[in-house]
């Protein structure tokens, strides 16, 4: 995680954050992390089960799809499951 500071909130910059003390402008979050307030001090990393491939996400991470899973926080994307294995839910954690 970035150490950061203060965003101050503008209609144009919600759900972004910023690196620098009262900066005019706020920064979009990382793929694999997302921020759902104005006035971020820090995007939030995807939780388990969950991915974001997309920069700049302002709602919860994507639930991984069945067949497919997520065992650390932080995902662009979801592996699939192994040869021999198969999960019928989505959101699976782990395998």
């Amino acid at each position: 995680m970035r150490a950061l500071t203060f965003c101050r909130h503008h209609p144009s910059t919600d759900h972004r954050y910023s690196t620098t003390s009262y900066s005019s402008s706020c920064l979009d979050c990382d793929a694999g992390t997302y921020s759902n307030q104005t006035a971020a001090f820090s995007c939030s990393s995807c939780p388990l089960g969950r991915f974001s491939a997309q920069v700049g996400r302002t709602s919860d991470c994507q639930i991984c799809a069945a067949g497919k899973y997520m065992e650390s926080k932080g995902a662009t994307a979801c592996d699939d499951c192994p040869v021999g294995k198969h999960l019928v839910d989505d959101g699976i954690i782990a395998s």
